[in-house]
């Protein structure tokens, strides 16, 4: 009797288990989602204000320098204006061309995250997030910078060679490298500012971010 009743406590410790482990895995797939949800969002509403404030940054200047080519006072003023105008432009629509990619991510996101229940729609979910992790660093590499690089050495020798003004060209040129590499650094890094902590077999992703405070500095970890 004593070994049968042994049985049946060994039997119910495996049912329970049984229904534990789901449960459990339930529960962190939820946590999962909740964590996804949050980093999605965020970097939608990030990428749709910097695509917008850099849209509305070029698109001002190539107006006020459009005015100033006609109305400026001296010639050289006038040319390096319609110099810029073309520049401003054209980062104008490389902007609008080429926005952030986090809203698109965001729709792509969306498209498993109202399949739930589907137990592959969150592998399809990390795939997103990897992918938008992926295209967030790619952003910021040195390919990022050859088309600023390219328009504004068009428009040092539209300055130095086409009006014989060697230091204002160069001084044109710099002042858009320096733009445009303000423009990449300021990108939203939802994913690709995240790392990785390993635990175990399994790992969690950590999102540290440092803040500056009067006395000193703070550091904010999420995950």
């Amino acid at each position: 009797m004593q070994r049968s009743h042994r049985n049946n406590i060994s039997l119910i410790t495996l049912v329970c288990l049984s229904f534990l482990l789901p449960l459990n895995a339930h529960g962190t797939d939820a946590t999962e989602w909740e964590k996804l949800d949050r980093a999605m969002e965020e970097g939608r509403d990030k990428g749709r204000t910097w695509t917008r404030s850099w849209a509305a940054i070029f698109g001002t200047s190539a107006l006020v320098n459009l005015y100033n080519g006609t109305n400026d006072g001296s010639a050289s003023a006038r040319y390096d204006a319609r110099v810029r105008t073309v520049t401003s432009t054209l980062a104008l629509g490389d902007t609008l061309a080429n926005p952030a990619p986090h809203a698109a991510a965001f729709r792509n996101y969306r498209s498993y995250r109202v399949r739930g229940n589907d137990p592959h729609a969150l592998d399809g979910a990390r795939d997103v997030a990897a992918d938008l992790m992926r295209q967030e660093r790619e952003n910021r590499a040195w390919r990022a910078r050859i088309g600023a690089l390219a328009v504004n050495t068009g428009a040092y020798f539209a300055i130095a060679e086409g009006d014989g003004r060697k230091d204002d060209a160069l001084s044109v040129v710099i002042g858009g490298l320096v733009v445009n590499e303000i423009k990449i650094r300021t990108q939203p890094r939802t994913f690709s500012d995240a790392a990785f902590l390993p635990i175990g077999d399994a790992g969690v992703a950590i999102y540290p971010s440092v803040y500056a405070l009067p006395n000193g500095i703070a550091l904010n970890v999420a995950f």
